[in-house]
């Protein structure tokens, strides 16, 4: 298996199920081993820039999630696997409930009802909403990673500031949606059943990933 392409990347990710994003592994897997010469970061080629297969994913194809996911880093699920890890992650718990058991923080809960009222909305524009200062910054951005990896949240889209003249300009910026939103009705899994479903897949992939690993990777402590 090689990747040259975006194409690529996503045949092999659909085959696979799920990956962390470039770097480290997590001692996981990622698809960096599959990558050919021709695959640079932070060139802006769609077709061969993996940084642009973040957005390039979660906008042009149906069946791929994207977001900070494996221990607080960058990953793709698929839609096929994504109820196995909402299973482990909220352990059919919905946000009050985990907000109840303190799972899930007082800000985490403001963060998610903007987004569920909205239903698509870009970083900055929570901010704004909330009228999150710079003492409350760290919080409001620990809170959307939280919030990804207990599975309430995925990126969407990516979209950018405008000038006075409706001009883009900056960096792009993540837009977050819930995670029913982005596949809709997801199958409800046994977290036993889940846990050893996605156990087994690592197994596969690679036979040497450590307990410890797999254990963090699933997150069952909640995000915390």
């Amino acid at each position: 298996m090689i990747i040259n392409t975006f194409s690529d990347f996503c045949s092999i990710l659909r085959n696979i199920g799920f990956a962390v994003s470039a770097g480290n592994d997590e001692g996981i897997f990622n698809l960096n081993r599959y990558y050919s010469d021709k695959i640079r970061h932070h060139t802006w080629d769609p077709e061969t820039d993996p940084w642009e297969w973040r957005i390039r994913s979660v906008t042009e194809c149906d069946d791929i999630a994207y977001g900070k996911v494996f221990n607080f880093k960058g990953g793709w699920i698929t839609k096929k696997w994504y109820p196995y890890f909402l299973a482990v992650r909220r352990n059919g718990r919905d946000l009050d409930e985990m907000y109840s058991d303190g799972l899930i923080s007082g800000m985490e809960r403001d963060v998610y009802n903007v987004i569920r009222e909205s239903d698509e909305i870009a970083m900055h524009e929570i901010k704004r909403i909330l009228n999150i200062s710079r003492e409350l910054n760290s919080k409001y951005e620990s809170a959307l990673l939280k919030l990804q990896m207990n599975m309430f949240i995925t990126i969407s889209g990516e979209t950018h500031k405008t000038n006075k003249f409706g001009e883009p300009y900056g960096w792009g910026i993540n837009v977050f949606t819930p995670v029913e939103n982005f596949f809709g009705d997801i199958e409800v899994i046994d977290i036993d059943i889940a846990t050893d479903k996605i156990t087994e897949r690592i197994r596969e992939i690679n036979p040497q990933a450590a307990d410890k690993n797999i254990k963090r990777f699933l997150n069952l402590e909640g995000g915390k």
